[in-house]
């Protein structure tokens, strides 16, 4: 893998984490697994999940669309209109005094083309956290490949999580999520369940200690530890009103936890 590297303290000279070309060159931003997984479904792929911050700014006007099906892209966009009207109604108003109408009136469609698309403001509601659960597993659906060194594999998976927490939508609508959550305990106990993805590391862990690279006792305590790692830093401040971290600031924060997950569980 090529892309800018950054230091290993002296106890891991063997290895070397780089920084993928997302960060160091926004053109090539797709990773080489991502490329794959695309290449082998492309009629399944939601194609905005694949693209990393850079390419959401280059993109917008085609894939500005979560789970755009790219069989029907119009369909999709309208969609997401509708979905991002929402999310700016809910994050001023809240879900109980948010207004259906409203929400046509933002989203500039009619409210027979509104409830066409999503029966109720409960059904839009829970598309937005379905959407946001599938984006998620998306974008982590990385598997352990012995074939390939273990530093540049946690870093594919570090910085997949980096790659979401960089975008500004993707943020808005975490927030909205997390101001919904705090009003509602049981709503927060949903919301949890479908945009936990920790299963996806806690699998790369086990398969890497199966095949020896590394030797982690715990995967389930090691992966949140490696997930809130770049949380700490990068959601939970911006959930509170802090700035969505650059992509100069994801890359040493990613460098940062391949670091920790190298010298605490890579053998030497």
């Amino acid at each position: 893998m090529h892309g800018r590297p950054f230091g290993i303290g002296q106890k891991n000279k063997r290895f070397r984490v780089e920084v993928p070309p997302a960060f160091a060159k926004p053109q090539q931003s797709v990773l080489p697994s991502t490329q794959r997984r695309l290449s082998e479904n492309p009629g399944k792929m939601c194609l905005r999940s694949w693209l990393l911050p850079a390419e959401f700014d280059q993109s917008r006007k085609f894939a500005h669309v979560w789970g755009m099906n790219v069989q029907d892209p119009k369909r999709h966009a309208k969609r997401r209109q509708i979905i991002d009207a929402a999310v700016q109604e809910f994050q001023e108003k809240g879900f109980a005094a948010a207004s259906m109408d409203q929400i046509s009136n933002r989203a500039s469609v009619s409210k027979r083309t509104l409830y066409k698309y999503f029966e109720s403001k409960d059904n839009l509601f829970r598309s937005i956290v379905a959407e946001l659960s599938e984006r998620i597993a998306d974008t982590l659906a990385i598997e352990y490949d012995p074939e390939r060194d273990i530093a540049a594999q946690l870093t594919d998976l570090a910085m997949a999580e980096g790659g979401l927490l960089t975008s500004q939508d993707f943020m808005g609508v975490c927030r909205m999520l997390i101001g919904e959550a705090f009003r509602s305990p049981e709503l927060a106990a949903s919301i949890q369940v479908k945009i936990d993805k920790t299963s996806s590391v806690i699998a790369f862990l086990k398969a890497a200690t199966e095949h020896g690279t590394m030797n982690v006792e715990n995967p389930e305590n090691a992966a949140e530890e490696f997930l809130a790692l770049i949380k700490s830093k990068a959601f939970w401040p911006v959930v509170f009103g802090a700035d969505v971290v650059s992509q100069d600031e994801m890359a040493k924060i990613v460098t940062a936890c391949v670091e920790m997950m190298l010298a605490r569980y890579v053998p030497r």
